[in-house]
């Protein structure tokens, strides 16, 4: 949403958003926000004898398992395994053309027609587009 140039694009986008981080929907996501935040705790807890723990991971691991949850109805499991989810690794090995060539916009059109250096990138949108389509299967919006 914060990309796009187009004012009316914009305003529809923002819409979706605005029905789900109203107060009433942020209520409403409490008690998954609560088991992750459990999980999180008790893997902490696990892991509290050893000599070294990498906070920011198992920080990343949490949001990620949240963000999967709230916004595809998607479990990645990621604290549960320790590890992040193959797609994550996708989506991260997918930024490096953007973080190159993000700033010259024609560019990544480009790249995103000839796939040249952008397979991880398409890859990722294609399971995102899955997904998103999925999701909005179980998702029923509330007026």
């Amino acid at each position: 949403m914060h990309s796009t140039r187009d004012k009316q694009e914009h305003k529809e986008r923002r819409k979706v958003w605005d029905r789900a981080l109203s107060a009433k929907a942020l209520r409403e996501y409490e008690p998954r926000l609560n088991r992750h935040a459990r999980n999180l705790i008790d893997k902490l807890k696990e892991h509290a004898q050893e000599p070294t723990v990498r906070i920011s991971s198992w920080l990343s691991f949490y949001s990620f398992d949240v963000m999967g949850d709230v916004g595809f109805n998607h479990h990645f499991g990621m604290l549960n395994k320790g590890e992040e989810d193959e797609i994550i690794k996708l989506m991260h090995q997918s930024m490096a053309p953007i973080s190159i060539f993000g700033h010259v916009t024609w560019l990544i059109g480009v790249l995103l027609r000839t796939s040249v250096g952008a397979k991880d990138l398409l890859k990722f949108m294609g399971w995102t587009h899955d997904v998103l389509k999925r999701r909005k299967q179980v998702w029923i919006p509330s007026n």
